[in-house]
């Protein structure tokens, strides 16, 4: 039999998408010869099964259409898949399913160059899910779409509080400070949270510092000063390096390196710039 017969099966059909591909009716369905004998055996000895064509090419420049494979299904179960491939220098028929999968210890398919083995491959190796198989998926399933709910669920609540939490945290800590600070007292553990509110305040103190400096370092507001020997080298990006001594250098300049002297290396002061080491500044405007 040809596939053109195979094709006129009632329980043959292209899959949606291969009928969308191929934008008109088909006149012509060919098919490698011993896959054809295959699917022809097993489509009309199983016809409560159905046969779906999910692989296949218009040749003879748009004549005809070449069925590759199809996927067999019954009682809307995926049961496996038959398909004409090229195997070790020969056409084959490729035929795949979980059993198979089970059998072997590399892949789910099993290639034969003959029909009648390959008949016999897919009555063995197609058959539905057994209640044992059916309930692990079903557990799997189950448990995968907790996880995705659970997930998408909360990157929303996330996602959507991150777009208030700015104004929310400069309503609590600029105009509600006291009372929030009087509720924390009132929990069980009142004292750990407001010492964890003090430290959050001392750290976010310290981040504005660091952020505010370091913005207009990134800018180009800022310049670097290397000291030796009271000789101060001042550079700013993209520009020929200056020298002064404690008599020239600029009190802009002059002020900034006061206060930065006092602090310890790799520390930011707001609105004057940070120490990199004891002869090295970095100054911001």
């Amino acid at each position: 039999m040809s596939m053109q017969d195979i094709m006129k099966l009632s329980n043959v059909t292209l899959a949606t998408r291969i009928r969308d591909q191929l934008n008109a009716p088909v006149t012509e369905y060919r098919g490698q010869l011993n896959f054809t004998d295959a699917v022809w055996k097993l489509a009309t000895t199983h016809p409560q099964w159905a046969f779906i064509v999910t692989d296949a090419r218009v040749v003879l420049d748009g004549q005809a259409v070449r069925v590759n494979k199809f996927e067999v299904r019954y009682d809307d179960e995926k049961l496996g898949t038959i398909a004409s491939e090229y195997y070790r220098g020969d056409n084959a028929v490729a035929i795949t399913s979980r059993l198979i999968k089970h059998k072997i210890s590399r892949g789910d398919t099993q290639y034969t160059k003959n029909a009648v083995t390959a008949v016999s491959i897919a009555k063995k190796m197609f058959a539905k899910r057994t209640q044992s198989e059916q309930l692990e998926e079903a557990w799997k399933a189950a448990s995968m779409t907790f996880s995705n709910s659970d997930y998408r669920s909360g990157t929303d609540v996330k996602d959507t509080l991150a777009k208030i939490n700015k104004t929310l945290c400069e309503f609590v800590f600029q105009q509600k400070m006291r009372e929030f600070r009087e509720y924390l007292q009132m929990l069980p553990s009142g004292a750990t949270l407001t010492t964890t509110l003090d430290k959050y305040l001392e750290q976010k103190a310290s981040y504005d510092v660091i952020k505010e400096v370091t913005t207009r370092f990134r800018a180009g507001n800022s310049c670097l000063v290397l000291m030796n020997d009271g000789i101060y080298t001042v550079q700013f990006k993209d520009k020929s390096p200056e020298t002064y001594d404690d008599a020239t250098l600029p009190m802009e300049y002059r002020g900034k390196i006061g206060l930065l002297k006092l602090v310890d290396d790799g520390q930011m002061v707001a609105d004057n710039g940070c120490r990199i080491s004891r002869n090295t500044f970095v100054l911001v405007f």
